[in-house]
């Protein structure tokens, strides 16, 4: 909380904040005809979803006193958004040390006019305190037009280069005027005069224990274990620090509750040792019972704390289906061999009937199963069921008293709701409704990342007001359930030591071998054995588009890259069934390893290629359909061509300029990312 003072004397306590979405009114209001004079017709809206930083100053009743908003490339749509460096380097003077990483540009500001002078200034400092890295903030505007005495009050004019014609002109506001940084170096003796003040303020401790001349001798002793630095203000030392390699970590235990972080000292092997003898003295049997990934992994991580895996039961119910949670008789052979050599006892069809021969079950002692000839009965002091996932009693329960249709699951419509409005829901707790006729289908075979995105944009308009609210389906379209399209992704450590992944298009399960015999399946490129821990598979589906990624490694391998190539064309991976059959690739590990796959993985790679999607579904020649719209008749066989599909759409892609935009899109996302992408050739370093 602050003051703000306007030259009548009129005082406003306000606080400053970052924008929210609440505020669009309140800074809709205050435009006025110079706002857009100075920065042209702009949507509020529009401009807080593409800003860098928005600040607003509010007063006690949250209503807006000021507003300003930073965009990282100049407003007026005067250049290129991704090249307004050079388009400033060769029209203004002086402005060669503004780049995308220390420079952001004002699209908008409106204030009460009785305090536009401070609300500037406190806006301005807000926002070079909250990002560090920012230097200048730059305004630009109609030459004809001149700035108000606020804007102009931290603004300087830019020189334009001698014969420059442009109708703009520009104003920078520099760190240093408002928000200076203070230089750091390191401490000389004679910063003694200028620091021994601000130790005496505080205390004379040091000075009585030490000695008069303690800072100066602090200063002198410095080497490699022992460094002193100072901040200095004009010439001035007006902060200091002295650290030290050597800590006194007893005296830093006894001070304060270290015990999370192993009271800052290295775990030395005995500890840990020491630690897994503990746990094993404490344990007899450990039961897992499941046959899902989430019971192998719970396998593998107890045999990883040092269990021996001698004690370890695992016990596995009848399959429900024919479909086993790999999916691969090569990793299930290599798994099932990491059981046996880690001496783990493996179960099989065995269904759980009571813990505790029927008795209070807390603790659990001992568990009893019915298998296909005599029952069973193990002893244990651990018991991890992942058999098969209900709901819980509690929640059953709420929903229950809830009046929602429960049918096994929690029945949903295609917009998450249930039978009530008000309540939503979503996961594999759910089903759709029996009116949809799609009992095989539900959330559980899809991407929960991607259902989680789609429930929280059907619900965002109740946080939002600004936004329009999400129109229901019509009668018709609530007949079909929605398309997801989002990949599934599970993997984890496995009994052998195994890391796993799998990634795979949504779909209800079935056998592998059933899958491949099926006409369109398309093909698998398999580089690898399991056994060996070097297994990497590949689907490519019939339109060779990668539809499946298996991977079983004793070595680590980078996960989110992987999954980065799922649903891409083999040919933007690097030609890869061509290469593959030329017998090229010899290790899929290390060919998604090499440089020009990091493109692909870098994370701005998935809003460049919807650029080129929205560049192909555009209309470049009039009266003409768009690129999307003819490769779409091709694919229908709705074309009469003399010549075969793909001559004629590479000449259609060329003669209308799809190829060019395509290009310089191309460039363009190379050079905006060249600090990751160095190793891509491009125009001016070859």
């Amino acid at each position: 909380m602050m003051i703000l003072t306007a030259e009548d004397g009129t005082s406003e306590a306000v606080t400053v904040r970052r924008t929210e979405s609440l505020d669009v009114h309140g800074i809709s209001k205050l435009k006025t005809v110079f706002t857009q004079q100075v920065f042209g017709n702009v949507n509020v809206i529009y401009l807080l979803e593409k800003s860098n930083l928005a600040v607003t100053i509010s007063d006690e009743e949250n209503n807006v006193v000021a507003h300003a908003a930073l965009v990282d490339y100049p407003s007026w749509d005067i250049t290129d958004q991704a090249e307004w460096e050079d388009w400033m380097y060769r029209n203004y003077e002086e402005t060669d040390k503004c780049t995308p990483l220390n420079t952001l540009f004002l699209h908008l500001f409106v204030s009460r006019e009785e305090f536009s002078l401070q609300s500037i200034k406190e806006i301005v400092r807000a926002v070079f305190n909250a990002v560090a890295d920012l230097h200048f903030i730059c305004l630009v505007t109609p030459n004809k037009v001149s700035l108000a005495p606020a804007l102009a009050s931290v603004f300087e004019p830019v020189r334009t280069v001698p014969g420059s014609k442009l109708q703009f002109s520009v104003y920078i506001c520099h760190r240093h005027r408002h928000c200076p940084q203070l230089h750091i170096r390191k401490a000389r003796v004679e910063d003694h005069d200028d620091l021994i003040p601000i130790f005496m303020r505080h205390n004379d401790t040091l000075q009585t224990t030490y000695g008069e001349y303690f800072l100066a001798e602090l200063i002198k002793a410095q080497d490699e274990h022992n460094h002193a630095v100072v901040c200095e203000d004009q010439g001035c030392a007006v902060g200091f620090m002295s650290v030290c390699s050597e800590v006194n970590v007893q005296l830093l235990q006894d001070s304060f509750d270290l015990g999370p972080f192993h009271g800052l000292c290295k775990p030395h092997p005995e500890d840990i040792l020491q630690t897994v003898e503990d746990l094993s003295s404490e344990k007899g049997n450990v039961i897992v019972y499941g046959n899902t990934l989430d019971s192998y992994t719970t396998v593998a991580t107890i045999i990883a704390l040092g269990i021996c895996g001698s004690r370890v039961h695992f016990v596995q119910p009848p399959l429900t289906s024919n479909v086993t949670c790999f999916n691969n008789y090569a990793i299930e052979e290599a798994v099932q061999k990491g059981l046996v050599a880690a001496r783990v006892t493996t179960y099989y069809n065995c269904k759980l009937a009571q813990w505790n021969d029927g008795a209070d079950p807390d603790p659990i002692c001992c568990s009893s199963f019915t298998t296909d000839s005599k029952p069973l009965k193990l002893t244990c002091t651990a018991f991890f069921n992942f058999s098969e996932k209900k709901v819980d009693v509690d929640a059953f329960k709420a929903i229950n008293s809830a009046c929602l249709v429960y049918d096994g699951k929690l029945a949903i419509d295609t917009t998450f709701h249930t039978n009530d409005s008000s309540i939503r829901a979503a996961g594999p707790l759910t089903k759709y409704s029996n009116r949809y006729y799609v009992n095989e289908w539900c959330h559980s075979y899809f991407s929960s990342k991607e259902i989680g995105f789609q429930l929280a944009a059907t619900m965002l308009h109740l946080f939002d007001p600004t936004l329009e609210p999400v129109s229901e389906p019509s009668e018709e379209c609530d007949r079909l359930i929605p398309i997801y399209k989002g990949p599934s992704i599970q993997g984890g450590l496995v009994p052998g030591g195994y890391h796993y992944l799998h990634i795979s298009k949504p779909a209800i399960p079935s056998p592998l071998q059933a899958q491949m015999a099926q006409p369109n399946y398309g093909q698998e490129i398999i580089t690898g054995k399991a056994l060996n821990g070097d297994y990497f598979r590949l689907h490519i589906n019939q339109y060779s588009m990668v539809e499946a990624i298996s991977c079983l490694s004793l070595k680590p391998f980078p996960a989110s890259n992987l999954i980065c190539l799922y649903g891409q064309h083999e040919r933007l991976l690097n030609n890869l069934c061509s290469r593959f059959k030329e017998g090229l690739i010899q290790d899929l590990y290390s060919y998604f390893m090499e440089a020009w796959c990091m493109a692909i993985y870098h994370d701005r790679f998935i809003d460049f290629q919807q650029e080129v999607r929205e560049i192909l579904a555009s209309k470049k020649v009039h009266d003409q359909p768009s690129m999307k719209e003819i490769a779409e008749k091709v694919t229908d066989d709705e074309l009469n061509l003399a010549e075969t599909p793909q001559k004629y759409l590479r000449r259609v892609l060329e003669q209308n300029g799809y190829k060019n935009d395509i290009e310089k899109r191309i460039l363009n996302y190379l050079n905006y990312n060249s600090n990751h992408l160095s190793m891509f050739a491009r125009p001016g370093i070859v």
